[in-house]
């Protein structure tokens, strides 16, 4: 319960070069519980959301090289979930509900689109699948492979950094998945991007049972609780302009959900993409989430992202990611 007791304040003094930056980080030793963050530089205040929790149990990761190329996959898991990095653009290309075997996300990888090697595919989009990010336009980042690091192999987490230089942006992202429950989180640090890059955005694809198609149902928090699903005739795009940071989608006839969430305020909207095999070269039916964000010039952009998957309907999903203390809601003013 959220009581507006101060349980932490401090004032930091530190030496900046004219149009330098400095990353200064603090830990801070809170107990299990959920905070508001107010940190004030320069002029600027930012606010945010901590949430603590204290898991029990075992996750580990490993190291397995899962398609023979010789460049190892990373592999997540605890009793209910097994998410697979692949180095290859740093994505998570599977996440796997172990209860039903299934993974909610879309994977062509190992397997290759129809441009693959030919010289129309060089800038085009390459549906690896996964959880991945349109980092200025699908191809710039794409296929770079990522440096990694496991910071912690086995406990009451796990957590692998990855980092890659694309093109002289800086990208990384801190992967965690806790010993208990369905809740895989995404980190992101944009850093020194490109002056030609503005917005980024993070981009699962996602495939909610055996196929895409109407029988999955989406719903987004906007001003009410909005539905759409998958339609099998065409592609499109909707812009959803959600009220709290979550949106969610559910296989009506496989009884399975997949939450996705994020800190709402940092994105300027979130964008439903229906995909089509008319949409060449990516010629599958799948649905992304894709919030995207602004990059915030001369200084690095952070950004969080989850994934929640659930054995049974979407309403019980959104209780578990409110229960964690991830759920964000729209400021109307700062």
């Amino acid at each position: 319960m959220k009581t507006g007791r101060r349980v932490h304040a401090e004032t930091l003094v530190e030496d900046l070069r004219p149009w330098r930056k400095k990353i200064v980080r603090r830990i801070l030793d809170l107990p299990q519980g959920d905070y508001a963050a107010v940190v004030s530089a320069s002029g600027d205040t930012v606010r945010g959301q901590i949430a603590i929790r204290r898991f029990k149990g075992s996750a580990t990761v490993h190291e397995e090289d899962l398609n023979q190329d010789g460049v190892p996959e990373i592999v997540l898991e605890n009793q209910k979930v097994k998410a697979t990095i692949l180095l290859t653009g740093g994505r998570i290309i599977e996440y796997i509900i172990k209860s039903r075997n299934e993974n909610l996300l879309f994977k062509l990888w190992p397997q290759t689109p129809p441009w693959h090697g030919e010289p129309r595919g060089a800038l085009a989009f390459y549906p690896y699948g996964g959880l991945e990010e349109f980092i200025g336009y699908p191809y710039i980042a794409g296929h770079i492979n990522y440096q990694y690091k496991i910071v912690r192999a086995n406990g009451n987490f796990v957590r692998v950094e990855l980092w890659a230089n694309v093109h002289g942006s800086k990208i990384a992202k801190t992967i965690t998945l806790p010993a208990e429950g369905q809740v895989l989180e995404v980190r992101y640090s944009f850093d020194e991007m490109d002056p030609s890059l503005h917005v980024i955005g993070i981009n699962p694809l996602i495939e909610i049972g055996p196929s895409t198609g109407p029988e999955d149902v989406y719903i987004f928090p906007e001003k009410t609780l909005v539905s759409r699903r998958p339609v099998l005739d065409r592609y499109y795009g909707a812009a959803c302009f959600l009220e709290q940071g979550w949106a969610v989608g559910y296989d009506t006839q496989m009884d399975v959900s997949l939450l996705i969430g994020y800190p709402v305020n940092d994105a300027i909207y979130l964008h439903m993409w229906n995909n089509h095999p008319d949409n060449t070269p990516t010629p599958y039916y799948y649905t992304e989430l894709q919030p995207w964000l602004a990059i915030k010039p001369l200084t690095t952009t952070y950004f969080s992202y989850y994934l929640l998957g659930h054995d049974g309907d979407w309403s019980t999903a959104l209780e578990a990611f409110t229960k964690l203390g991830l759920l964000t809601k729209k400021r109307t003013s700062r």
